[in-house]
């Protein structure tokens, strides 16, 4: 249990208690209340009711003896009212009854019986005595006066009835007093155990917690002393325990502390005689690579500068290589055109031989038709001779037009073989000033790519020869370090043993040291 839930209790407890009490009281003055509303409600009802019926008998027995003074005064609708009247009050009468037998039925009902039944005969005999008065008045009223005697047990019987009532509302109202007594002393009981019982529970809990807090505080004295071997135990769950567990937690990890301080001192006692000796190897080695790194430095900057010339030369040679890419692609360029002319020439040089054939065998058809012609002249005889030789001119004509078509044709048939043989040969040119373009980019592109490389090799070993000379610097850094390791091993013995002598000090178990 939490310490809080543990100095909660008491005053829980207290609370419960007075809850207790409260709830005791408020039902005890409920009871009080039902009690006082019932005898408010029944039993003064029920005297109430009881004087009533007194009251309304006496009224209709007075009633009955004016009415038969004055009935002589009054006409008969005027007696029959006042007849009227006092029956229906004598009926009302035992209604009444009734009513207060309703209220307090824990009442005998003999006293009930008793007062109806005479009640009721008193009722008869009265109504008897007015019915005989509208004959005979001083018959009606010696009716009346017999029944007196009846009148007289009839509240005699009421007075019975409202005494009994009187005494119920007694009872009751003395049974509501004692339960207000014996709440009060209920109150009052649980009052006195509840504080006598928080009382005692915070005492307990004090004391309790006193003493678990005593034992955490001497422990918490010898662990200020540098006392490391008290244990510090606690079998509870609240937060004692909890002060206390975290307490021997500590007292258990400060031991664990002080016992590797303690070793770890030593070790780096040995180990600072162990670093001062390996520094000064350290030393002489350093100063030995210090050396080495300035020969190594002296020749990475001569190959820099020999990589930087090569770097130089291979920008060069990328500009002579894009200067010769440029002029192979303008020539065949111009080699595309000559193909392209020479495309044209041959095409030409077809469309002439057609024309050629055409002039042919126009003189090949002229030739017949001028031999035609003379045959016909020859036939005509002497009228035909004129055309006849007109006829031989014309065929002398297409012959010889023939014989140029045919010469014609024979020179366009070597120009066009020539053509064919140009055009093939320009091809071939082109196609050979392709690959030479092509070979050119190639080798421009190696060059620029060399020179990238040759480029990228210039700044990697400048990097390199920085490299060296940063790394010549930082070894004639760590020759001055080293010496100033030495020094520092040195002072770190002594504060090693000055620690040891410190961490003495603390007492601790012999398992744990």
């Amino acid at each position: 249990m939490k310490m809080f839930q543990k100095m909660m209790l008491a005053p829980l407890v207290a609370i419960l208690f007075a809850t207790a009490s409260a709830a005791t009281g408020w039902w005890a003055i409920a009871q009080q209340e039902a009690a006082l509303e019932q005898l408010s409600q029944k039993y003064l009802e029920a005297r109430r009711l009881s004087n009533q019926l007194r009251f309304q008998l006496a009224t209709a027995r007075a009633d009955g003896y004016w009415l038969f003074t004055v009935q002589s005064n009054f006409d008969e609708a005027k007696a029959k009212a006042e007849r009227t009247k006092i029956t229906a009050g004598l009926t009302e009468s035992a209604k009444i009854v009734d009513d207060v037998q309703k209220r307090v039925v824990e009442l005998d009902d003999a006293i009930f019986k008793s007062a109806t039944k005479l009640i009721n005969a008193y009722n008869k005999k009265a109504d008897m005595a007015i019915d005989m008065a509208s004959v005979d008045i001083n018959t009606g009223i010696a009716a009346m006066m017999s029944a007196d005697d009846q009148y007289k047990a009839t509240i005699a019987s009421v007075e019975v009835m409202a005494k009994a009532v009187s005494k119920a509302a007694a009872d009751h109202l003395e049974a509501a007093s004692k339960l207000a007594a014996r709440s009060k002393l209920i109150m009052m009981i649980s009052g006195g155990i509840a504080s006598f019982a928080a009382l005692i529970l915070a005492w307990i809990i004090s004391r309790r917690f006193t003493q678990r807090i005593g034992v955490v505080i001497d422990a918490s004295n010898r662990l200020a002393d540098n006392d490391l071997s008290v244990k510090i135990h606690d079998d509870g769950k609240d937060e004692v325990a909890q002060v206390a567990t975290a307490l021997e937690r500590m007292r258990v990890e400060m031991a664990s502390i002080i016992a590797n301080i303690h070793m770890a001192s030593e070790n780096v006692s040995t180990a600072s005689s162990e670093i001062a000796q390996g520094n000064a190897d350290l030393s002489s080695r350093t100063e030995s690579q210090a050396g080495s790194l300035q020969q190594t430095a002296s020749s990475v900057e001569q190959l820099t500068g020999t990589v930087r010339n090569s770097a130089d030369n291979a920008k060069q040679a990328s500009v002579l290589a894009a200067s010769a890419s440029s002029v192979a692609m303008k020539g065949g360029d111009a080699v595309n055109q000559v193909v392209s002319t020479m495309s044209e020439i041959q095409d030409s040089s077809k469309k002439i031989s057609d024309i050629i054939g055409v002039i042919d065998g126009i003189a090949f058809q002229t030739n017949i038709l001028a031999l035609n012609a003379a045959v016909e002249a020859a036939r005509a005889g002497e009228q035909g001779r004129g055309f006849a030789v007109v006829a031989g001119e014309v065929r002398v004509l297409a012959q010889r037009s023939a014989q140029a078509a045919k010469e014609i044709k024979v020179l366009i048939s070597n120009s066009v073989d020539k053509v064919n043989s140009g055009t093939r040969q320009v091809a071939d040119a082109g196609a050979t000033m392709q690959e030479i373009v092509a070979q050119v980019k190639r080798v421009n592109n190696l060059i620029e790519e060399i020179t990238a490389a040759t480029t990228e090799q210039a700044g990697g070993i400048e990097q390199v020869n920085q490299a060296v000379t940063s790394l010549d610097q930082v070894t004639q850094q760590n020759a001055a370090l080293v010496e100033q390791s030495a020094a520092a091993a040195a002072s770190l013995k002594d504060q090693a043993l000055a620690l040891n002598e410190a961490v003495s000090v603390f007492k601790l178990h012999r398992h744990t040291a």
